[in-house]
């Protein structure tokens, strides 16, 4: 709860001052654009593993079929190939 306080004053006082909400959108800009590759293979990544459940167990069918097909496809794709 306090936590959650003292993130909702820090918000106001960036809201409220023009020179620090430039300098927070700056760093919002660089932070996106770094993480930007990672989020469109992330993407990627789960669009490809729907397209392997699908074609395994189609969700019309079988949803629950397919929602344990996702997960285990996505499962391999985010565990480190040794």
């Amino acid at each position: 709860m306090a936590l959650s306080r003292l993130l909702f004053m820090a918000a106001r006082i960036v809201a409220s001052n023009p020179k620090l909400r430039k300098e927070v959108q700056k760093a919002a800009e660089a932070s996106y654009t770094k993480a930007k590759p990672y989020i469109n293979k992330a993407n990627e990544n789960i669009k490809e593993a729907a397209d392997e459940a699908a074609k395994k167990s189609p969700p019309n069918e079988n949803i629950y079929k397919f929602m344990g097909t996702f997960v285990g496809s996505i499962k391999k794709k985010i565990e480190p190939k040794q």
